[in-house]
Order: structure tokens, then sequence, then C-alpha cells
């Protein structure tokens, strides 16, 4: 399953193709942890 990830990255809007799954009522997506969406993702607050 692919889903599009989006976030601000300096500044800029950026929105990556991404594989994901769900466990449950948990949903994962794939990346690496030199990804710039998980880099990204570690500054908001997600719930």
């Amino acid at each position: 399953m692919l889903c599009h990830v989006g976030y601000m990255f300096n500044g800029y809007p950026v929105v990556t193709p991404t594989p994901y799954w769900r466990e449950g009522d948990a949903v994962y997506w794939h990346g690496s942890s030199a990804s710039r969406a998980l880099r990204a993702s570690q500054d908001s607050t997600c719930a």
C-alpha cells in the first residue's frame, strides 16, 4: 500500500510517496533513520 507523506522541510512543503501498513489502531510507514520526513516528524506534535 502506498501513501503520500507531507511535511515542511527548511520552510518548503515536501510530499514523499511511501509504503505504509496498519497493525490494529496504529499506522506505520517505511523510512530510513536518515529520512528527511522522519527527522521533520521529530519536531512535530503527533499523537
